[in-house]
């Protein structure tokens, strides 16, 4: 096949089917160019921010009379941009496979931030396979076969040098037919669906992939070449940001990125479906001869297309999952605040009652137990109840096999039963040194920062002039899915009188550093009951303790213990964090309904 000249405007282009294989360069090409701006906006994904050239390939017709589902098959660029938001809206959507066309390079420099939605990442390189020696762009524009692949920036480099992309295309349709049957095969795979496509920009190899996959369940060949021209004007406001990234790439090597290579010329694909259809008899053919079994392409094609004989009104483009208001009820953060569990020595009770360390099992059983994928785990200090090095051994070996089941990191406070130095040795395995252990820890674009509020030998927390002034130093700079500040002591009052002698110290400094910040919520222990508060506009949560309950209605002249702990759960949102008690004690199931019963109750009374 190499070096063979593409069919011309007019040459028979049908495939095994009889379906015609599609149009190349010239007056159709000229009328598809003329239709792709109206067709824009229904294919937008509206993510809050987020990646580039992201839209939707659903709700084309095929010959036969069938319709590509909407919402279950994506084309985008890089998801580096991705942020809490765009996850959330992504979540709607039921995303289960993300396929990432990009070589190992350039998802070293702009990695998917997936975050925790639960999908399949599948890494099929395109461009990259073993190679003999360095390829030449005499090697790419002449097609040859011999040298192995090339990266993405040789190819660039090659496209740049000949001015000719389509020979790019050429190369990749002629020698990399694997590398494109195995994306497809990837979102043939059972449960693969909805799924997005993607690669830096998401134009030439995203464009092939979508167009073997819209060739394969029959959409016109005209068709496909307006939605691969529509990239064209999705790049249009964003063309200069990518020239400069991907420039910047290169520049290292003295190679610049001409701009018109962001270019999608309608033609450009017309001529890589033309040479498929020409060497192979059509698409499927073609991804039959690189691996593909009819087996796993004809459940692609049942799982992306609408009978011909489905009604109007389910064939429209659904708008509420694609929502950003929908996205604000979805949490891009699951975290688990565990305060004051005060650990003992392994012969001992808490007050000589409590089994400390047993209810802190039980709080981590629960959480294992319930499934939810949490962040992380975040215990806000009185970890051991006298600061013993065994009782932060205790601790460790208790908790932190669970986090590591749960893949989620342990964020650690201290309180004012903790001793830094035994704290530090027993469960950071670092030096017992005595200084404040302020930290931040990034999950994701959500950022938490910890800060150390004890003052060794008393039981009330302060926040030293230096401490202040590195948290605003820190919040200088805003992360793009908020921050969540977690402390010992609270900055908000106590129902419990004697409580209010042990708080935060100077709480109205706290409150400026925070003015006009993103921290979304503050997270406190302390005072063993849980309650709401908030410092500015700020909300606090105080957590009970897992260990046992103050009680918050009685005597005001007494602090009275209660057998029964708790924990929280703590949900950040696009626009907030909301934090809920869990108790730990077994409690009666009154009712236990799924989803569907749900749905009926709501649509009849929301």
């Amino acid at each position: 096949m190499t070096g063979q000249t593409p069919p011309t405007n007019g040459a028979d282009l049908t495939d095994t089917t009889g379906r015609p294989a599609g149009p190349t360069a010239g007056p159709v090409a000229a009328t598809i160019a003329s239709t792709v701006a109206a067709a824009v906006e229904p294919r937008r994904v509206p993510l809050p921010s987020g990646p580039i050239n992201l839209r939707d390939v659903g709700g084309y017709p095929t010959a036969d009379g069938r319709t590509v589902r909407w919402r279950t098959l994506l084309r985008s660029g890089s998801l580096h941009g991705l942020d809490g938001r765009g996850r959330a809206v992504l979540a709607q959507i039921g995303l289960r496979t993300v396929v990432d066309l990009r070589e190992d390079a350039e998802v070293t420099r702009a990695p998917d931030q997936l975050g925790r939605l639960a999908v399949e990442h599948r890494r099929i390189p395109v461009y990259t396979l073993p190679v003999t020696r360095q390829r030449t762009a005499d090697d790419v524009a002449g097609g040859s076969a011999s040298v192995g692949s090339f990266t993405a920036t040789e190819a660039i480099r090659a496209a740049s040098a000949s001015g000719d992309l389509g020979s790019i295309y050429d190369h990749i349709v002629d020698h990399l037919g694997a590398r494109l049957t195995a994306a497809v095969l990837a979102l043939a795979a059972p449960d693969a669906l909805p799924a997005i496509v993607h690669c830096s920009a998401g134009k030439d190899r995203t464009g092939l992939v979508i167009a073997l996959v819209l060739d394969l369940v029959g959409v016109p060949a005209e068709v496909i070449a307006q939605d691969f021209a529509l990239t064209s004007y999705f790049l249009r406001d964003e063309a200069a940001a990518t020239v400069q990234r991907m420039s910047s790439w290169l520049s290292a090597e003295g190679t610049p990125l001409p701009p018109a290579l962001l270019d999608s010329p309608p033609e450009l694909i017309l001529r890589s479906l033309a040479r498929i259809h020409a060497s192979h008899g059509g698409t499927r053919a073609y991804l039959l001869a690189h691996g593909a079994t009819g087996h796993a392409l004809d459940r692609l094609v049942e799982a992306l297309l609408v009978p011909a004989d489905t009604p109007a009104s389910r064939l429209e483009r659904p708008s509420v999952p694609a929502s950003p208001d929908l996205a604000a009820y979805t949490p891009t953060h699951t975290l688990i605040q565990i305060s004051d569990t005060h650990i003992v020595r392994e012969d001992e009770l808490l007050h000589g009652k409590v089994d400390s360390y047993a209810t802190l099992r039980t709080v981590l059983e629960q959480i294992e137990a319930a499934g939810t994928t949490i962040d992380a785990l975040l215990l806000t200090g009185d970890l051991a109840d006298s600061g013993d090095l065994v009782a932060y051994q205790r601790l460790r070996d208790l908790v932190e096999p669970v986090a590591a089941r749960l893949g989620a990191p342990v964020l650690y406070a201290v309180g004012n039963h903790d001793s830094r130095g035994p704290f530090r040795a027993g469960l950071l395995g670092a030096e017992p040194t005595a200084e404040p252990y302020d930290h931040v820890h990034w999950i994701d674009d959500l950022r938490v920062i910890v800060l150390d509020t004890t003052r060794p030998g008393r039981h009330s927390g302060a926040l030293s002039a230096a401490q202040l002034r590195w948290l605003a130093d820190e919040l200088a700079t805003p992360a793009a899915a908020g921050t969540v500040l977690a402390l010992h002591h609270p900055p908000v009052p106590s129902p419990i009188p004697l409580v209010n002698a042990l708080l935060l110290a100077e709480p109205e400094k706290l409150t400026d550093v925070l003015a006009g910040s993103d921290v979304k919520i503050v997270l406190a222990g302390h005072a063993h009951h849980s309650s709401a508060g908030a410092i500015g506009a700020v909300p606090v949560w105080v957590a009970g303790s897992s260990a046992y309950r103050a009680g918050t209605i009685g005597p005001t002249d007494r602090f009275t213990g209660l057998a029964g702990g708790e924990y929280t759960r703590v949900d950040v949102y696009p626009a907030g964090a909301v934090a809920t008690a869990i108790p730990i004690a077994d409690t009666e199931v009154i009712y236990d309904r799924n989803i569907e019963e749900m749905a009926k109750i709501v649509s009849v009374h929301a």
